[in-house]
């Protein structure tokens, strides 16, 4: 290994390569660990446990890439009593791909501050890939929805290129276990294509490198890429890897991929999910006096608490605003600022009686159930509501109430309410071009139910008044559910639960006929011609519909005598 020098700044015990130790010391540490804003430090990234910014090059130091981690996490600091840190262990395992002839970034030093012997933070500076780009960049510019910008040989040089580097990893012994195109950086200028592996805390080195350690860097990867290249990409790349396979072999492993991508993408989504929970780069989770607030991290704390206050406001005076209001939740509407067109809703869960002190107790209590399933929604590219933040009202640790802060989806109208507005003719019938649009209208919904259901998606009460609609730049329909504390996620989703959905959807307006609903069933099913088997089952949604109905007619009628609001509760809103 080169000569480097160590030397303490700031704090950090730094060791670096010897003939760039001076200037290190003198301007590109001091640079490194300031923070202040200068025209030699340009910001790469800024996230919550880690910094990364380019320094440029001056005296006898290059261009350097330096990223400052910091170990706010308890367990971050236990893992620093026994294992490297991470700016440590990237330069260990940088050096050591770059003997083996890997092409990496060229680790230039690193820096740790210790406290007690505990790491709490730690430095990386590595060469700067100056003319590179990330491959996930590169990708989306000239391959996601465009046309390839190259001929079909240079595009498959280019795609070869890259199985050629994962090959050459592996055979070294080497495993990336958060290999994917963020993580690889290109050169297309060369030829042929130069690729840099980069952050590298992760990766291990072993002598043989098993098939299985194999095939998850290969899913990992096929996971990301396959957003950007379709089937005959992918096998170019896995031609280069394995060259000596036939065209059964690469299909075989090419299925196999495809299933572990589809693994990684589950495992993936309720990861991303339980983000909301806890602190991390766009959450921030807080107790400010008897108030515990999750919030994306663009929303101050006072602005959040000023909504909750003027909920408060309204719900108290029973005047306009209210949307809707029961002994379980109340829903209110206002605007964000004064002037502003901008609407915000608020959604209070009361937490009151024993049925919700067992269920804060051994389950999760409706607000942070539907604070979760409405993230868990946005990762499986389901539309909801616009979540900012969840706000929990404790009293001697318990959760006495619970409120749910969104965004008004702007445009969007319940669905009953689109339908009767725009369908509904008291005399005469719909045009041929109001009628085929709202064809086209059913044929979407039915297709947008079917993909709900096959995320395993179940909304315990998917009626029309949990529905909205609007209509996009395009003039096609765009369907958003909400009342998110209705919403599980079995493992299996059920064919009875599907008859539920199905019944509780078959109580749309008059407006929408039997012809309407027989085409919502087949596109639903996937038919041209319904069997008598599908025949008997839609009899049956039919008879669950008419008795739900019967039944909501009868609630709605005792909560109408109980709890009646002023007119403005029932005022057509454009949001949840």
């Amino acid at each position: 290994m080169e000569n480097y020098v160590d030397f303490e700044l700031s704090g950090y015990r730094w060791k670096v390569k010897s003939e760039y130790a001076e200037d290190f010391k003198r301007r590109v540490a001091p640079l490194a660990l300031s923070g202040d804003d200068s025209p030699e430090r340009r910001v790469v990234s800024h996230k919550h446990t880690r910094d990364s910014f380019i320094i440029s090059a001056s005296g006898t130091s290059p261009d350097v890439f330096v990223k400052v981690h910091g170990n706010y996490k308890p367990r971050d600091r236990v893992k620093a009593l026994i294992l490297p840190s991470r700016a440590k262990a990237e330069w260990l395992i940088g050096n050591k791909m770059l003997a083996s002839g890997l092409p990496v970034a060229e680790p230039l030093g690193y820096g740790e501050l210790r406290r007690s012997g505990i790491a709490a933070g730690c430095a990386l500076i590595v060469r700067a890939l100056m003319g590179y780009t990330r491959l996930s960049t590169y990708l989306y510019r000239h391959y996601y929805r465009k046309p390839l910008p190259v001929a079909a040989g240079e595009r498959d040089k280019f795609l070869r290129a890259l199985g050629a580097l994962i090959r050459q990893m592996h055979d070294a012994g080497f495993r990336h276990p958060d290999l994917h195109p963020g993580n690889i950086m290109v050169d297309v200028d060369q030829s042929p294509p130069a690729f840099r592996l980069v952050d590298l805390h992760s990766s291990t080195h072993s002598s043989v490198l098993s098939n299985r350690a194999r095939m998850a860097d290969l899913a990992k990867m096929i996971f990301s890429l396959r957003g950007f290249l379709s089937e005959a990409h992918l096998r170019e790349i896995l031609s280069a890897y394995r060259p000596d396979a036939d065209e059964a072999e690469i299909t075989a492993t090419l299925i196999r991929l495809f299933d572990a991508a589809d693994t990684l993408k589950k495992k993936r989504v309720k990861s991303r999910a339980k983000r909301c929970l806890k602190t991390s780069g766009r959450f921030i989770v807080e107790t400010v006096g008897d108030k515990k607030l999750y919030r994306w991290r663009e929303f101050s704390a006072e602005a959040v608490l000023g909504c909750i206050e003027r909920h408060k406001e309204i719900s108290g005076s029973s005047g306009p605003g209210i949307v809707k209001a029961s002994p379980k939740s109340v829903l209110t509407r206002f605007e964000s600022s004064a002037g502003s067109e901008e609407y915000i809703y608020v959604k209070e869960f009361k937490n009151t009686g024993l049925i919700r002190l067992l269920e804060m107790i051994f389950y999760t209590h409706r607000g942070k159930r539907a604070w979760k399933a409405g993230h868990l929604l946005f990762q499986l590219e389901v539309s909801t509501a616009g979540l900012i933040a969840l706000v929990e009202s404790k009293r001697l640790g318990f959760t006495t109430a619970s409120y749910l802060v969104m965004r008004e989806i702007a445009g969007a109208t319940r669905l009953n309410a689109y339908l009767l507005r725009r369908y509904f003719r008291i005399s005469g019938g719909l045009t041929s071009e109001e009628a085929l649009e709202k064809r086209e209208m059913i044929r979407l919904g039915a297709r947008a139910l079917r993909d709900f259901h096959s995320k395993k998606i179940y909304h315990k009460d998917l009626s029309a008044k949990n529905l909205l609609v609007s209509r996009d730049d395009d003039g096609r329909p765009c369907f958003y559910c909400v009342d998110t504390d209705s919403i599980q996620f079995p493992p299996r989703l059920s064919l009875r639960r599907k008859i539920k959905n199905l019944s509780q959807l078959n109580g749309l307006p008059a407006c929408v006929t039997t012809a309407d609903r027989i085409r919502f069933y087949k596109e639903y099913f996937g038919l041209k011609k319904l069997t008598p088997r599908h025949k008997a089952f839609i009899r049956l949604i039919r008879r669950r519909s008419q008795r739900r109905m019967a039944h909501s007619r009868r609630i709605d009628a005792h909560v109408r005598a109980n709890y009646p609001l002023d007119e403005h509760a029932y005022e057509d809103i454009t949001s949840v």
